[in-house]
């Protein structure tokens, strides 16, 4: 799991994902704590639907930088250079 990206979502931001996407509001938050493991397809459908940059990362808190490694790599320089908004 990557340092610099964000990891923590309120309540608030929570609800506004599944308004977005129809997931389950449990099962998202055992996804976004590191309980389980969304399959990567829905991990990236969510991230899409939802329009936040780096999210699946945080919903594959294990492997997700394995999987994605170009994604990481991306939110890493970024967070680096200062552009931290594709990573929040």
């Amino acid at each position: 799991m990557m340092a610099n990206m964000k990891t923590e979502f309120s309540a608030e931001e929570r609800s506004v994902i599944v308004e977005k996407t129809g997931v389950n509001a449990a099962y998202l938050y055992q996804c976004l704590s590191g309980r389980k493991d969304m399959k990567p397809a829905d991990a990236v459908r969510v991230e899409r639907e939802a329009g936040i940059v780096g999210l699946r990362l945080a919903l594959r808190r294990r492997d997700g930088g394995e999987i994605w490694p170009e994604l990481a790599e991306q939110l890493t320089r970024q967070v680096g250079s200062g552009e931290t908004s594709a990573a929040t």
